[in-house]
């Protein structure tokens, strides 16, 4: 007996449902599309899928004190995590889903490891603001890098007085500090 299975006998179909969901949902794996139609949700859940098959799936990774981003595709979604680099083993928290452009996701990461290294500055590893912005690309990315570090940089001198860092935060957002203590 020949069983001829298709890629249609697959698909999980959500029938409408009057206010809360007005159209067809056409659902293969995590790719999920809509359509007004179950003809038009299949046809556009089919385009998803050639799309998530096709480009560029090479992975980007970037060291950089003591941390490692990893940039990844999976099907048409860009993603990225960033991890000590003495952590090993499969990925199955901490990663952020950014969108179908690889450049961007790996912008993202670089910020992002920025702000992890500038968080061990600030507790006392030896990088200056400069070294740690080299790793950004995007010079509006470093613009707004300095201006976080200059305010982490400041935050940290107020709590050195005392403060908490909420207070700490309070005073330089110029807003008038009760203290209750």
């Amino acid at each position: 007996m020949e069983t001829s299975l298709k890629l249609s006998d697959f698909i999980r179909y959500t029938a409408p449902v009057k206010r809360f969901r007005p159209n067809w949902t056409a659902a293969f794996g995590g790719i999920e599309e809509r359509g007004a139609t179950q003809d038009e949700a299949t046809a556009s859940l089919f385009g998803a899928l050639r799309a998530s098959t096709v480009g560029d799936f090479t992975p980007v990774v970037i060291p950089f004190g003591g941390y490692i981003a990893l940039v990844w595709r999976d099907q048409a979604t860009w993603m990225y995590t960033i991890r000590p680099d003495s952590v090993k083993g499969e990925i199955k928290s901490n990663f952020h889903s950014i969108g179908p452009k690889r450049d961007e996701a790996e912008a993202r990461a670089r910020v992002h490891l920025a702000q992890y290294v500038l968080d061990d500055m600030l507790g006392g590893a030896d990088f200056t603001t400069e070294e740690i912005a080299k790793i950004i690309l995007e010079p509006g990315d470093q613009r707004d890098f300095f201006s976080l570090a200059a305010r982490s940089i400041e935050v940290k001198m107020l709590m050195a007085t005392g403060l908490t860092w909420q207070e700490a935060n309070i005073q330089l957002d110029g807003l008038h500090l009760q203290r209750s203590r």
